[in-house]
């Protein structure tokens, strides 16, 4: 939904980096919510990944990326995983 204000979850693990709303900023949600535009349509990463997976389930190029640069300044807590990729094996 293009939010930029991430609340974090009901956990209190990260209270530390948390602003005065509670929030961690733009966060994993916030990353993989972010549309983008493919020769299929606009869709978010994880909307991406399902469309592969249906389409294409044994390609390599199936992962979704949490650490963008560009946004680092408007989080609190830097992401601990930067992607993840998606094998297929077998159906």
């Amino acid at each position: 939904d293009g939010r930029k204000n991430t609340p974090a979850p009901p956990s209190h693990n990260r209270d530390e980096w948390a602003d005065e709303t509670g929030s961690i900023g733009k966060a994993y949600g916030y990353q993989i919510g972010q549309k983008s535009h493919y020769p299929q349509g606009d869709m978010d990463q994880m909307d991406k990944v399902l469309y592969d997976l249906r389409k294409t389930p044994f390609s390599r190029r199936i992962m979704t990326n949490t650490y963008v640069f560009a946004d680092l300044s408007e989080m609190n807590l830097y992401p601990c995983a930067y992607s993840c990729t998606y094998n297929v094996t077998q159906t």
